[in-house]
């Protein structure tokens, strides 16, 4: 998979995605592309994955990275956000972009608890994602 040039951006899609997509992650801290299956999962149950080049109308992009806040007594928060490029497999250009930014509502907690304190990892999920990236929807507030 190729980068796509910033320029290449046709326009922002403000109707619901149709068609068939897959997800995709490339996450540069661990250097690799690995397929997204929250998203996956959630576009299989709304009938809109293929993994079949010549039914693919979008791939999308998903760029993840991590807010992390320190609390007292060693304890942390990491919080999952994303940047995602939804590229039109077929016109090669990019449709749409959406940012999550602080997840407000996390919904896939992970707590750790360990000697010098504990950790929370706040996951973006399948469902916020779906909603997001294809209806636009914004992320709920606290």
């Amino acid at each position: 998979m190729s980068y796509v040039s910033a320029d290449s951006i046709h326009k922002e899609y403000s109707n619901p995605l149709t068609g068939k997509m897959i997800a995709v992650i490339l996450d540069d801290e661990k250097n690799e592309t690995i397929l997204d299956y929250r998203l996956n999962d959630e576009l299989k149950k709304n009938d809109k994955y293929t993994t079949y080049p010549d039914s693919l109308d979008y791939v999308i992009v998903i760029l993840p990275y991590w807010h992390t806040d320190f609390y007292q007594g060693n304890n942390t928060s990491l919080t999952e956000m994303a940047n995602v490029f939804v590229l039109d497999y077929k016109a090669d250009t990019i449709v749409k972009t959406r940012n999550f930014n602080e997840n407000k509502n996390p919904f896939a907690v992970r707590r750790e608890e360990h000697s010098s304190g504990s950790s929370e990892m706040h996951h973006l999920t399948g469902e916020e994602l779906y909603k997001g990236i294809i209806y636009n929807q914004e992320q709920e507030q606290e």
